[in-house]
C-alpha cells in the first residue's frame, strides 16, 4: 500500500511540475502551452501502472490549475469551474488513451517494432488528445474564462499541445519506468539526453521568438499611437480654427441673432460631426440679469433662466454673483436645448478654463466633465475662447 501511495505521489508531483513549467510558455491569448508534457506523463503512467493510477493524474492536473489560477482565486468574477473541469478532462483523456493503446498494440509493450511505434504515436496519441480540449474548452467558455471568439484557437492549441506532450514525455517516461525494464533500460541515454537537449533548445528558441513578437507588438502600438495622436492634433487644430472664426464674428458684429449664429456655424457642424455643440455665452452682469432673462423669454425661449449645476448634474436657478456667462446660442439646438441658460462659471472645471481664456484671450480646454446634454455618465471636454471688444479689450463673452 505504501509503495502504491508513493508511486501515485511521484506521478502527481511529476505531472504538476511539468504542467506548471509548460504553462509558462502559454501562447497568448491561449490558455495552454504549445507542448504539454503532462499529457504524456499521464498516459504512460496509466499504461505502466494500470488505470488505478488515475487519482494521481487528476490530483496533479488540479494542482496545475490551482497554481495557474492562484492570483485569481477569491477575486470578483473568479469561477471555480475551470479548475474542476480541466482535471476531469485530463483524467478521462489519459484513461481513454491507455485503453486505446492497449487495444491497438497491447501493454506491457517495448515499442520496438515500427507497427507498435506508429500505432502509439500516430494513432493513440492524437486521437486520445481530442478528449481533454473537447471537454475543457466549452466549460471554460461557459464559465467566462475564455472568450467565445478565442475558443477555436484555444481548442487547437490545447489539442496540439497535448499531442506533442505525449510524443515528448511518453518515451521519456517509458525509458525511465517502463516495463519490461530490461527492454527499456538500454535505451535510456539514447532517449533522455537528446530529448532533454531538444527541449531546452526548443524552450530557449520559443522564449526568443516571444521576445521578438513582444517587440513587434510594442513597435506597432507605438506607431498606431503616434498616428492617432497626429490625427487628434490635426482635428484639434481644425476645432481651434473654428473657434477663432466664430470669435472674430462675435467680436466685430454688433448684433448677431440666433438665426445668424445658426447659419454661420451650421456648415462647421456638418463637416465636423464629432463636435457636440458650438455655443455662445455673453457676459451678463448681476444687475443686467433680470432684463437679460426677460429678453431671452421674449425671443421665444419659454421659462429661460440662468442656471447653475451641482456635482450630481442637477440644474437650478443660478445663485447671485457679480457675473454670469449663460449659454445663449447653441447649435445644434435639438440635442442641446437642456444646456440653454447654463452658467459654466458654476462648474469648477469650466470656471478654471474660463478664467484662463479671459486672462489671455487664448483657447483653453477643461478637464473631463459630464455635459449637461448627456443623460448618462459619458464625459466630454469643452474648449473655451474669450471674445473681446476690439476697441477696449473688455470681455464680451465666450465661445
Amino acid at each position: 500500500m505504501r509503495a502504491i501511495l508513493s508511486r501515485h505521489l511521484l506521478i502527481c508531483l511529476a505531472y504538476w511540475l511539468a504542467g506548471f513549467a509548460s504553462l509558462q510558455l502559454a501562447v497568448p491569448p491561449g490558455y495552454t502551452a504549445p507542448a504539454f508534457p503532462p499529457a504524456g506523463i499521464a498516459l504512460s503512467a496509466l499504461l505502466i501502472y494500470g488505470l488505478r493510477a488515475w487519482p494521481a493524474v487528476c490530483l496533479g492536473s488540479l494542482l496545475v490549475q490551482i497554481s495557474a489560477a492562484g492570483p485569481l482565486i477569491g477575486t470578483p468574477g473568479w469561477n471555480p469551474l475551470g479548475p474542476l473541469v480541466v482535471p476531469a478532462g485530463a483524467t478521462l483523456q489519459a484513461i481513454a488513451g491507455a485503453l486505446l493503446a492497449r487495444r491497438l498494440i497491447g501493454f506491457p509493450n517495448a515499442l520496438d517494432t515500427p507497427r507498435s511505434v506508429v500505432l502509439f504515436l500516430a494513432v493513440a496519441a492524437p486521437i486520445s488528445s481530442l478528449i481533454s480540449p473537447s471537454i475543457a474548452i466549452p466549460a471554460l467558455v461557459w464559465a467566462g474564462v475564455i472568450p467565445p471568439t478565442e475558443a477555436v484557437f484555444n481548442w487547437w492549441t490545447w489539442w496540439t499541445g497535448d499531442t506533442l506532450g505525449v510524443l515528448i514525455a511518453a518515451p521519456l517516461t517509458f525509458v525511465l519506468c517502463g516495463r519490461p525494464a530490461a527492454a527499456w533500460r538500454p535505451r535510456r541515454w539514447g532517449v533522455v539526453v537528446p530529448t532533454a537537449i531538444a527541449l531546452v533548445l526548443l524552450a530557449l528558441a520559443y522564449r526568443q521568438v516571444m521576445h521578438w513578437e513582444d517587440q513587434r507588438v510594442e513597435s506597432q502600438f507605438v506607431r498606431d499611437a503616434e498616428h492617432v495622436a497626429d490625427r487628434v492634433q490635426k482635428r484639434l487644430g481644425v476645432q481651434l480654427d473654428v473657434l477663432l472664426a466664430i470669435e472674430r464674428l462675435m467680436a466685430v458684429s454688433d448684433d448677431v441673432t440666433r438665426d445668424d449664429f445658426r447659419e454661420y456655424v451650421g456648415p462647421w457642424m456638418q463637416t465636423h460631426p464629432g463636435t457636440q455643440s458650438l455655443n455662445w455665452s455673453p457676459l451678463v452682469r448681476h444687475e443686467e440679469r433680470p432684463d437679460f432673462e426677460a429678453r431671452m423669454r421674449a425671443q421665444g425661449i419659454a421659462e429661460f433662466r440662468i442656471l447653475d449645476r451641482d456635482a450630481s448634474g442637477r440644474t437650478f436657478p443660478a445663485s447671485a454673483r457679480a457675473e454670469y456667462l449663460p449659454l445663449t446660442y447653441v447649435e445644434p439646438i435639438a440635442s442641446n436645448r437642456n444646456a440653454l441658460g447654463l452658467n459654466p462659471l458654476s462648474l469648477p472645471a469650466a470656471a478654471e478654463a474660463l478664467a484662463r481664456t479671459r486672462e489671455s484671450g487664448l483657447p483653453y480646454a477643461t478637464t473631463g466633465l459630464r455635459l449637461v446634454q448627456e443623460s448618462g455618465s459619458q464625459q466630454g471636454v469643452m474648449i473655451y475662447r474669450a471674445v473681446r471688444d476690439p476697441a477696449t479689450g473688455a470681455t464680451l463673452g465666450v465661445i
